[in-house]
């Protein structure tokens, strides 16, 4: 027992010095945790009407790619970690324009057969 507790501290210590660098660990935000919290985030964005949506629903991508940020809030001797994820949006709309920006700048050249 004595053990294992050492190792979840230990992983959360090393998680916490990630955070510092930017980077999400799973031991601080679990992928069954970030995977719902992405889900609110998309039925939230589609609920306001504005048209935006997520550019990335997986999970890895936050893991791996995304900025993270933290901070720290002290009341009464207790504390409270926040984690900042910055979550990339984009509209339909945009994604259309570049679409066909992308396709007016480099014309796909048929070849004969």
């Amino acid at each position: 027992m004595a053990i294992r507790h050492t190792q979840e501290t230990e992983a959360l210590y090393l998680a916490i010095q990630q955070l510092n660098v930017g980077h999400l660990s799973h031991h601080l935000l679990p992928a069954d945790v970030l995977a719902k919290t992405l889900s609110k985030m998309t039925r939230q964005l589609r609920r306001t009407g504005s048209g935006l949506r997520l550019v990335h629903q997986d999970t890895d991508y936050y893991y791996e790619n995304a900025n993270v940020g933290a901070a720290v809030h002290s009341s009464n001797g207790s504390f409270v970690l926040f984690i900042v994820l910055y979550a990339p949006v984009t509209s339909i709309e945009l994604l259309s324009l570049l679409t066909e920006l992308v396709r007016n700048t480099f014309p796909v050249t048929s070849f004969p057969p």
